[in-house]
């Protein structure tokens, strides 16, 4: 179900992660739902800098995949960073996204949180966004399962990325910008 805005509001800048009961562990390990959530949202900033490095736009080559592009899109109307990242293929002599997705950085303290906001296939014609926003672009619903959706698939899509080459020194980077 959606949230309503209000429950945004009054809140830490934490407040987008999900609140399990107090204390229930995720898959056997110590770590609540909430922990884990945060932990994996911290490694997918710790994978977008990492392959984003210095750069504003790249184009990553690894031999025999999809070219890997990735993008800081610029801040969200609330003022996130916001970095995409996507495999592209051209088709009809258009640039199409296999898969696209958007994440948007969250900073607490030194720690930073990356979380997944949409999901683009322009293959086959999907675009999905996790929050609804208000005509001030600030968020006011939420898709709970898109966003679970979401952080499972970049979890996975990461670590094909990895097996990919994609983070070897032997990538061949392009800078766009």
């Amino acid at each position: 179900m959606d949230a309503p805005a209000s429950s945004f509001q009054g809140h830490s800048r934490l407040a987008w992660l999900p609140t399990p009961p107090i204390g229930r562990p995720v898959g056997g390990s110590s770590l609540t739902k909430k922990e884990n959530t945060m932990k994996t949202y911290t490694s997918f900033a710790t994978a977008l800098n990492t392959l984003l490095a210095d750069d504003t736009a790249i184009t990553l080559t690894s031999e025999g995949f999809m070219p890997l592009s990735i993008e800081d899109i610029g801040p969200s109307a609330e003022g996130h960073r916001q970095i995409a990242i996507s495999h592209t293929a051209t088709q009809n002599g258009d640039l199409m996204r296999d898969p696209e997705m958007v994440f948007r950085f969250i900073t607490d303290g030194d720690t930073q949180f990356a979380e997944p906001i949409s999901f683009r296939n322009d293959f086959m014609g999907i675009n999905q966004e996790v929050y609804r926003y208000n005509e001030h672009g600030k968020a006011t619903h939420v898709d709970t399962r898109l966003k679970a959706e979401l952080k499972s698939f970049a979890r996975l899509w990461f670590r094909n990325l990895k097996h990919q080459g994609f983070y070897d020194k032997s990538v061949i980077r392009k800078r766009l910008s």
